[in-house]
């Protein structure tokens, strides 16, 4: 994995740019550097497998997102907007909701993989300087809670070893079924089913029946870049933006959710705003 640390916007894009070259066109904001890229459905499994012979250990119980699928389909499917939605679709929207899938979500815009780092919760609550925040990161071999990070990989390269083909697949040519049978994650080309998929210009990587995450692999390991945003330095790269580059949470999210998380924001500001008036 290629390490590197950003603590301003500024500092981010030299780094996007500089590696332009390698075609790191996907972009992953976690908003815990510890996190590998594992969708939701994987960061819950029970191993079967322990008294099998060693050609059976990957054997892991999962929750089953076809259920979720179906569930959902059967929610939606009497309103109009959602008639010709296929299962893929619908798969689409469980990520919308927050259901567990087997998609991992990533952005063909790197500030809004950086929207993503620096907002949510902070996991570390030691008062570290920025020094030991960078320090943290590079001697854990890039995953440390004291910051965020952003995930930049080159999809036609993942999907040339996971699938045969260099380029990113348009899975709209195969149906659910056909997906359920593939092993190793593959980077797929969407369609925007809705407008907060249109504004986050997303991407995803749909993981099959091998439960590892996609820097797990070997093969990959010197062909990923991580950038780590320090802690002390997410709020500001939060605020700048919002003010430089008008990328906030009503533009990452063009419905209720992005108003919603505006008015958490402005509450909490208020909060601290008096808080610190009476220390």
């Amino acid at each position: 994995m290629i390490l590197k640390t950003a603590t301003s916007i500024v500092e981010y894009l030299k780094i996007i740019d500089e590696y332009s070259s390698k075609s790191f066109i996907w972009f992953r904001g976690q908003n815990n550097a510890e996190y590998q890229l594992e969708p939701s459905l994987y960061r819950e499994k029970f191993d079967i497998s322990i008294d099998e012979p060693y050609y059976k250990r990957e054997m892991y119980i999962v929750k089953d997102d076809n259920f979720g699928i179906q569930k959902l389909k059967s929610y939606l499917e009497s309103k109009p907007e959602y008639k010709d939605f296929t299962d893929l679709d619908y798969l689409y929207k469980m990520q919308h909701f927050d259901i567990p899938t087997r998609l991992l979500d990533f952005s063909s815009n790197a500030l809004v993989a950086l929207y993503f780092s620096v907002t949510g919760n902070i996991f570390s609550n030691n008062n570290f300087s920025m020094e030991e925040e960078i320090n943290s990161f590079n001697s854990t071999c890039g995953f440390s809670n004291h910051g965020s990070s952003i995930y930049c990989i080159n999809p036609m390269e993942v999907n040339r070893y996971s699938f045969g083909k260099n380029e990113i697949i348009d899975i709209s040519n195969y149906n659910y079924n056909t997906m359920g049978n593939l092993d190793f994650p593959i980077c797929i080309n969407p369609k925007n089913i809705d407008l907060r998929m249109e504004a986050q210009s997303s991407k995803f990587v749909y993981f099959g029946k091998m439960i590892h995450p996609l820097d797990y692999y070997s093969i990959f390991e010197n062909k990923f870049l991580k950038i780590f945003i320090p802690n002390s330095k997410r709020e500001a790269i939060k605020n700048d933006l919002k003010e430089s580059f008008e990328i906030s949470h009503s533009t990452i999210y063009p419905d209720m959710k992005g108003y919603t998380l505006e008015v958490i924001d402005e509450m909490n500001l208020k909060f601290s705003k008096r808080r610190n008036e009476k220390l």
